[in-house]
């Protein structure tokens, strides 16, 4: 809830050129406008930039969050969307996790 609270309360009064529609956002000048959101994961700060925590809605103007309040819990689910733009290791047996900034292709 304080992530969606923190990207509304960033976005408000037109702030990043968006409309709130619903859950969602119609967009009409592109996603630089949203904030970064710094996530903290074993004391390292990873960048999660707008064009990867909102999806677009088929080719409309329309998008909305891949996140998702875990309520009562004070959890967020973030979903894959943390990890789009992004190289990620999965080291099981060493019990890391590695990411890394990736220029992922867009479909």
């Amino acid at each position: 809830l304080r992530l969606k609270t923190a990207v509304e309360n960033g976005c408000s009064k037109g702030a990043c050129g968006a409309k709130k529609q619903g859950n969602c956002w119609v967009v009409s000048s592109g996603l630089d406008r949203f904030p970064t959101i710094t996530l903290k994961l074993a004391g390292v700060e990873l960048a999660w930039h707008p064009k990867s925590y909102l999806y677009r809605k088929g080719s409309s103007q329309t998008w909305c969050p891949g996140y998702a309040s875990n309520a009562p819990a004070r959890e967020t689910v973030l979903g894959a969307t943390w990890m789009v733009h992004s190289d990620v290791i999965f080291d099981v047996g060493g019990d890391r996790l590695g990411v890394a900034s990736a220029r992922c292709p867009e479909y």
